[in-house]
């Protein structure tokens, strides 16, 4: 990196940058002052259960994006063409079975971890190896997360990448531990207005730069990177159009359906109404976002065609590409480079910030108070401060690792995180749609949490994509799980607890036979608003005439 490079990141844009950094400290402070006599551990980690769903909506929105889109995605499409636009749609089908299945479960139980669910259904013991599962794997994310908008500043200032990442991730605690999860959403609003307006400044001024949209076409041309049908369907294939469609969407789904700090943040939605309505109001922030990212990657391509920056020396990481096009463009406008690093570090801590507080419940929920169940919630909330601040430092010494590490972030954190959010997955496929799996499956889910993640050369089948990594954990465990569950003995479909298991057709349009068939002999689940309707007509047709058991007999008639 040129002396040139480091001294460019001028006045104005640490103006642009600083304010932004100050507003997430204000954020925190201000509720942390506004909520101290407040010590209630359901505030801290659920906002009471009132949130706003269109703020928590943004959160999710920018926690999905995170600073890996702005700077790791950009990077995809530069090294390998339009066919990385792809993953923009990718969140959708995902979105569609959170609000379909996995949020009326969840505030039908009212659990206070999504990994309850697997101790109610399953064992304690798969509840606790999930959770560390997901601890280990939030905690790795969150490390490449810090890594990715760090070299995006050590690139356009005078500051190092060390030094960056443990600004990225100081900051991000020292909110977090202050302010709970009414800062993390807060914070995500206003960082999300910084996201697009820099994401969509640097943009416009690279297109603009390199001589429009015809220059940018005829360059990815020459080089063959105008590959957005790419539908070759072999598995190997790095990136094809299936690969990304198929393998992302499944890794997406996991994301927004089996991962605490997303879960946690529809229960603090306080009905399933307002979870669906958030769930909803992150598609548009997100898509706008991620196809600016991966345009951005084209742009960059136009702009430095015939003299790579990294063969040069002009960076040291091909993940700094796109930043230091950022100052090269904006040499002349000043604040705006401060503003496109603004944007990476918004991204970044909404991410970091939701997984220090989710993960801080799940080591309070999860490992201490099954054992310690009457701890006072001063206790609580000063436990819960004390795991924030543990794991800011763990996860910042992780980033430090990432340093010497060669692969794209875009590769390494989708291989690493498909494969383990895909076995978690499996495991909630075959709690709520698989009345017959057993508790055996708990030994069963700890070894393919891990197993997926071995070396690449022990066999073929690792040949395949790493965007492929979590539709072959989510199938390994699925079919795993059935084979264990039938060989030692199945579960009893008609002796199921139905508030644990979810139907798959379960429509009222839909004919009887088919609802019936959807349940596989699992019992109807009434809630309180539906057993009350269905007693007042129980009473009507007995006061008729009519002799009908209740619906509390026929249960138990049903379990017989």
């Amino acid at each position: 990196m040129t002396s040139e490079t480091k001294l460019s990141f001028g006045g104005g844009d640490v103006v642009f940058f600083g304010g932004s950094l100050m507003v997430c400290g204000i954020v925190g402070i201000y509720f942390a002052v506004r909520d101290r006599n407040n010590k209630n551990v359901e505030n801290y980690y659920f906002g009471g259960r009132h949130m706003s769903p269109i703020a928590v909506g943004i959160s999710l929105s920018l926690t999905y994006v995170s600073g890996l889109t702005v700077i790791a995605l950009p990077t995809e499409s530069y090294l390998y063409g339009t066919v990385a636009i792809w993953f923009c749609l990718t969140s959708l089908p995902g979105i569609a079975i959170s609000s379909i299945y996995f949020i009326p479960m969840l505030h039908r139980l009212q659990v206070k971890t999504l990994y309850q669910y697997l101790e109610m259904r399953f064992h304690p013991t798969l509840r606790k190896v999930v959770s560390a599962c997901e601890v280990w794997n939030l905690l790795v994310y969150m490390s490449f997360t810090i890594y990715a908008p760090a070299l995006a500043l050590s690139a356009v200032t005078p500051i190092s990448l060390h030094w960056s990442i443990l600004l990225t991730s100081g900051l991000c605690t020292f909110y977090t531990t202050l302010g709970g999860v009414k800062a993390v959403v807060w914070t995500d609003v206003i960082q999300c207005l910084v996201m697009f307006c820099g994401l969509f400044g640097a943009l416009v001024k690279a297109i603009v730069t390199v001589g429009g949209f015809e220059s940018i076409w005829n360059a990815l041309d020459r080089s063959g990177r105008l590959n957005f049908f790419e539908a070759n369907p072999n598995p190997t294939l790095r990136d094809t159009m299936w690969t990304i469609i198929i393998g992302s969407s499944v890794s997406e789904a996991a994301n927004v359906c089996v991962n605490q700090s997303v879960c946690q943040r529809f229960l603090s939605c306080k009905s399933v109404t307002d979870a669906r309505r958030a769930a909803v109001a992150t598609i548009f922030p997100k898509l706008v976002l991620t196809i600016f990212a991966s345009v951005s990657g084209c742009v960059a391509y136009a702009y430095f065609e015939g003299c790579d920056p990294l063969g040069s020396g002009l960076i040291t990481k091909q993940d700094q590409m796109f930043p230091y096009l950022v100052l090269k463009v904006f040499r002349e406008l000043p604040g705006m480079a401060g503003l496109f690093v603004a944007a990476a570090y918004a991204g970044t801590m909404s991410t970091v910030s939701s997984g220090l507080n989710c993960l801080s419940s799940q080591l309070l929920q999860d490992f201490l108070l099954p054992f310690q169940p009457n701890l006072g919630e001063e206790f609580q909330k000063g436990f819960g401060l004390a795991a924030v601040i543990f794991l800011g430092v763990a996860s910042t010494f992780m980033a430090y690792m990432i340093v010497f590490l060669d692969e794209t972030v875009f590769s390494m954190i989708l291989s690493l995180k498909g494969s383990v959010s895909g076995a978690i997955m499996g495991v909630y496929i075959l709690g709520m749609f698989f009345p017959w799996c057993n508790t055996k499956l708990a030994m069963n889910q700890n070894l393919s949490c891990f197993g997926s993640s071995k070396t690449q050369e022990v066999t073929p089948l690792y040949a395949l994509s790493y965007w492929y990594n979590a539709i072959l954990a989510v199938l390994v465990t699925i079919v795993i799980g059935l084979i264990v569950s039938f060989i030692t003995g199945a579960n009893q479909p008609s002796r199921s607890d139905p508030k644990l298991f979810c139907p798959i057709f379960d429509n009222q349009m839909l004919p009887r036979k088919v609802r019936r068939f959807s349940r596989f002999g699992v019992p109807v689940f009434l809630d309180s608003s539906r057993e009350s309707l269905n007693n007042r007509r129980e009473e009507e047709q007995n006061h008729a005439g009519l002799n009908l058991l209740p619906s509390s007999e026929i249960f138990t008639a049903h379990k017989r």
